[in-house]
């Protein structure tokens, strides 16, 4: 699986100007600033931990012990017995996968008499379940379960890229949205003091009546508060933008403005049917993987907690030796470990322990029950919000490009309007109100143009996000984030 750290954003960016901001820079802004992001990475990295704890469970145990003993004891009503012993010992112990326990351990003993002696006794345990924890699959649930739900975390991360980056486009696209409708603001105040400094002249010439001079300074203040209303709102985008980003204020006020123009898509070049989308949001959506993820880990703990009411009976079987020597000194005391052994003895038996009540079992296992019960509910839930959600985006990314082509249309035709109702009033065939009019016109369809591109744009990334392709691994495992696939219909060619 690819690596949490293995996250890039790659694009080609327009020429750099001062004061300019393209997409794929703030993408790349976004993944190294943004807070979610980060948090979303300490969760997996929580996750990893937790699955390096149920691993820890197959680990070997080592023990080692030293104790001594000096006691005196009496033996008559004049006479006592001192006795000093000195204990050695280590062990290891180790739970298999296959559910059964090793544990051998070698233990050295050296007591001061007439003579000195030395005992050693090398051991060997193996315990076999034969009911509880007998099956393998059970012994190694934990670790599974854990595996799974680090799986699901990852698959979270993902997903929490995607979101953060579908919110970050559509902040980008909404503040260039609002500054193409300060330029057109601007562009038509700019129009509206030109007319009226030319109508001021011919005033001046007695060539045109006094009287319109009143209409078009009261257009040019109207002119001037819609300006202002859009120089209002495109403040407010970026800062919007800057802090979807994760930026600080004095880092926002330095914000570029946005340079990428809106994506367009042919709106023949688009297929009327969505299986196509929903078969690759099935495939790609990593929210949904998650959750199956998480629906197998409930299915793992269940099992276990379905094992987890049987009654525990082991076989414990302990082969075992000692050896004994009668002398003075360390190095001859291990010798023990092979000299004088009697032969070989053995234990064995059945150990057996049963919860009266078992409450604590069977409330595990009506825990887990419902873990997978809903865990169910929710994958299905999550099935049935992306059914619905792909089909409407791509219905959107449909009708806002039509709406695009349309209104770029009119655009057109209503500048050439413009232009000849302007012919005409100078021609003195048109009056004043007619070019106003005219204008009003051209500028409510300019922003109904930059409205319609905004909406296709938005509903290019929503698309994008619905059908799981904004974020997606690379033949090497690592996740990229393209800027072709910020701005281009998923399945082109379909």
């Amino acid at each position: 699986m690819g690596s949490l750290h293995e996250l890039r954003a790659e694009g080609s960016s327009p020429a750099e100007t001062a004061g300019s901001l393209s997409l794929i820079d703030a993408v790349h802004l976004a993944l190294e600033r943004d807070p979610s992001i980060k948090l979303q990475r300490s969760r997996f990295e929580a996750a990893r931990g937790s699955a390096m704890i149920a691993e820890a469970a197959f680990d070997g145990l080592l023990v080692a012990t030293v104790d001594g003993t000096d006691e005196v004891t009496p033996t008559g009503e004049s006479t006592e017995r001192e006795r000093r012993i000195f204990n050695q010992g280590v062990s290891w112990s180790r739970l298999l996968e296959s559910g059964q326990t090793l544990e051998p351990s070698v233990s050295l003993s050296q007591e001061e008499g007439t003579p000195d002696t030395a005992t050693a006794t090398v051991a060997f345990t193996f315990r076999q379940p034969l009911l509880r924890g007998r099956d393998p699959g059970v012994v190694t649930a934990d670790r599974r379960a854990a595996e799974q739900e680090l799986e699901a975390a990852r698959l979270d991360w993902i997903h929490l890229i995607s979101e953060r980056i579908q919110l970050l486009v559509s902040s980008y696209w909404q503040a260039r949205a609002a500054m193409l409708d300060l330029e057109i603001q601007r562009g038509t105040e700019d129009r509206s003091r030109e007319l009226l400094e030319t109508t001021r002249r011919l005033v001046e010439a007695d060539v045109t009546p006094a009287a319109d001079l009143i209409q078009l300074e009261a257009d040019l203040v109207f002119r001037e508060a819609g300006r202002i209303d859009s120089e209002r709102t495109f403040f407010a985008r970026l800062q919007t933008l800057g802090s979807v980003i994760g930026l600080n204020p004095e880092e926002i006020a330095a914000l570029g403005w946005p340079t990428d123009d809106f994506p367009t898509v042919p709106a023949e070049q688009i297929p009327g049917s969505d299986r196509a989308y929903l078969a690759e949001a099935w495939s790609n959506r990593t929210d949904l993987a998650a959750e199956m993820q998480r629906l197998a880990a409930a299915q793992t703990r269940l099992q276990q907690a379905e094992d987890g009411v049987k009654s525990r009976l082991d076989l414990v079987l302990t082969p075992s030796y000692t050896g004994l020597v009668e002398d003075n000194g360390f190095g001859d005391a291990l010798s023990a470990l092979s000299d004088n052994i009697p032969g070989l003895s053995a234990e064995f038996g059945l150990t057996y322990s049963f919860p009266i009540g078992r409450r604590a079992a069977m409330g595990a296992l009506i825990r887990s029950q419902e873990s997978v019960e809903q865990q169910t509910l929710t994958l299905e839930a999550q099935k049935i919000s992306i059914g619905a959600s792909v089909p409407t985006s791509l219905d959107a990314v449909r009708k806002n490009a039509l709406r695009s082509q349309k209104l770029e249309h009119a655009v057109g035709l209503f500048r050439k309007t413009l232009q000849n109702e302007e012919k005409k009033l100078r021609a003195g065939s048109s009056i004043l109100i007619d070019v106003l009019n005219q204008r009003d016109r051209l500028t409510s369809a300019e922003q109904r143009l930059v409205s319609a591109r905004l909406a296709l744009a938005q509903a290019l990334i929503d698309l994008r996000f619905d059908t799981g392709t904004l974020v997606r691994p690379d033949q090497d495992g690592v996740q990229q984030i393209r800027l072709d696939d910020l701005i281009t219909l998923p399945l082109r060619g379909l």
